[in-house]
């Protein structure tokens, strides 16, 4: 399984604000945080996506963004179970960094 748009940064950081700007548009329209499910699919496909790429080779900046997503995943899920609610923002900001990280030590990697 291979969704293109995941394997490079930029992309995956556009889908990420796409998303967090659906979430928002959700808990806006509806007064709910129903919207926080598109957000754990994301970070979910985006996890499955890095370990389908990391099967292929070992690959740092697919370490990272694995990192990323699962940590994602992780304060979305403690939002709905209403355990820790940091915002509906801050695992999106999480996943975004852990990108750019990503990309970044890559590019230092190959230089």
């Amino acid at each position: 399984m291979k969704i293109a748009p995941l394997r490079s940064w930029a992309p995956a950081i556009v889908l990420c604000v796409v998303a967090a700007d659906l979430n928002f548009w959700i808990y806006a329209s509806i007064g709910t945080n129903e919207g926080d499910a598109l957000g754990i699919a994301f970070f979910l496909l985006s996890a499955i996506d890095s370990v389908f790429a990391l099967a292929s080779g070992p690959d740092p900046a697919r370490v990272v963004a694995l990192i990323g997503a699962l940590l994602a995943t992780a304060l979305m899920a403690l939002r709905e179970l209403e355990v820790f609610d940091p915002g509906w923002l801050p695992p999106y900001a999480v996943a975004m960094a852990f990108l750019v990280g990503g990309a970044v030590i890559s590019r230092k990697r190959r230089s």
